[in-house]
């Protein structure tokens, strides 16, 4: 017997989404059918109060549902596949980049929670609760009121990202220009930010003085917002900095690869890791990192619509990875470093993602990465790893950082930010600077390092 006080509170919760049930329209991914789930659950249709909680879930509402980061050892087990028909009912998000590297976060809708921790005893994982009610952890990591600098205090939606930048490139004429890369299915624009060096400053490139160029993008996985900010103070740097020894290189910067899911991730589901494409069935969206023409398909990638590493039909199929494909080969030669932002866990990860094979530069490049973190480390001491990816952390295929090798780019890396999981993806407003900050200083270091290995001929060499 449920308590009736129980009822009324759960009720009371759910007040708040009748009006969505009522009226509003939702994407595919959500229509879930809530007979199935009555009957797969063991739920009486009849129990309005448990459709009503269920169809906030379905909006991307997270009230009550608890978060478990589960560690399966030398198992096997991949905490993805073990719950796939939760997280294809969307009644379970993967929080972690894959099911398979410990720890695993998933977070779990109310009903399930007990079930959910059941299974994965029974597959020799444990399983603990981290936070026990994410509407609230996510509330709680916004910052209350918009800010005098709000690249370092408060994250930003889509609308005040497009406003900063070109706010930003407009005190700087002649320094600094906007490009449309490409749109999404949506027709939502896509902007990279391209920051010339100082002229004073340019480095010979083969004999002349054009210069290096850096490509860095962010914002490819919607729910990551921190790289969002991270790569918005990285230009606001260079523009306000202009003696800083990055300025040598020209700087290509996209900092929302994927508006929509960005978006989304605001307005609808803040766990929302994919592109919004359109589905032929309930499930919609691309995960982009996985979209790249580089064993596509391949190990650490998903052929089912429904899973957050789901590859998409074909490499480069989205419009979104096209557009980075084409900026990327505009370039051509003088392209030297490529640099993607994600978060979580506090490491620099090398190439190759999809093979175990040592990359002909590794070694240059994980010189390249120890002296980023060392930068990195010396505001407050923040330790970062360096990893070549296969090997020590997670494989994966269709990934950006592999093809942007593949294509003859010196130096490749994904830099995944704070922090090592305490927060994850729901990093706090209030840690912005910090982070922000300090990694800025493994990013100036990266574009000097470039500059100096132009000028001292090291690509004439390769």
């Amino acid at each position: 017997m449920i308590p009736v006080g129980f009822i009324l509170h759960l009720l009371l919760l759910a007040s708040s989404f009748i009006a969505v049930i009522k009226g509003a329209s939702v994407g595919k991914e959500n229509e879930l059918d809530l007979q199935s789930i009555y009957e797969r659950y063991g739920r009486n249709p009849e129990d309005t109060w448990l459709s009503v909680l269920d169809e906030s879930y379905s909006q991307g509402r997270y009230a009550r549902w608890q978060q478990l980061s589960t560690n399966c050892g030398s198992t096997g087990v991949d905490v993805e596949q073990l719950l796939s028909d939760w997280f294809d009912d969307g009644m379970a998000v993967l929080m972690s980049e894959d099911g398979t590297t410990d720890p695993v976060e998933v977070a779990v809708a109310p009903p399930l929670v007990n079930e959910a921790q059941e299974k994965l005893r029974e597959s020799n994982c444990t399983a603990s609760v981290v936070a026990e009610d994410l509407e609230k952890l996510f509330f709680s990591t916004l910052s209350p009121v918009r800010v005098a600098n709000p690249i370092t205090e408060t994250f930003l939606e889509l609308q005040e990202i497009e406003k900063f930048i070109h706010d930003l490139v407009a005190k700087y004429p002649g320094q600094a220009q906007i490009k449309q890369i490409g749109e999404t299915e949506n027709g939502t624009a896509i902007h990279m930010v391209i920051i010339k060096p100082k002229p004073s400053r340019t480095v010979p490139l083969n004999g002349t003085v054009t210069p290096p160029v850096v490509f860095v993008d962010s914002g490819t996985h919607a729910r990551e917002w921190l790289s969002v900010s991270t790569s918005l103070y990285a230009i606001q740097q260079l523009l306000e900095q202009p003696s800083s020894p990055a300025r040598q290189v020209e700087w290509r910067i996209v900092p929302v690869v994927n508006p929509d899911g960005y978006a989304y991730s605001w307005n609808t589901n803040r766990l929302w890791r994919k592109n919004r494409k359109s589905g032929s069935g309930r499930c919609q969206g691309v995960d982009l990192n996985r979209n790249f023409d580089i064993n596509f398909a391949g190990v650490g990638a998903s052929s089912r619509p429904c899973s957050y590493q789901y590859c998409g039909p074909s490499a480069f199929s989205e419009p979104e990875t096209r557009a980075v494909r084409d900026a990327i080969l505009e370039v051509g030669s003088r392209l030297k470093g490529y640099m993607a932002l994600h978060s979580y866990s506090q490491v620099i990860l090398l190439p190759w993602a999809y093979k175990p094979d040592e990359h002909p530069n590794l070694s240059n490049m994980t010189a390249m990465g120890e002296g980023m973190v060392k930068e990195i480390s010396k505001a407050r001491g923040t330790v970062f790893g360096v990893y070549d990816t296969y090997k020590n952390f997670y494989p994966g295929s269709g990934i950006s950082m592999d093809w942007a090798s593949s294509i003859g780019i010196p130096y490749t890396m994904t830099l995944e930010l704070h922090d090592k999981g305490e927060h994850g993806f729901l990093y706090p407003a209030s840690k912005i600077n910090d982070a922000v900050t300090e990694v800025w200083k493994g990013i100036e270091y990266f574009g000097q390092e470039i500059a100096r290995q132009s000028r001292e001929g090291y690509f004439l060499r390769k």
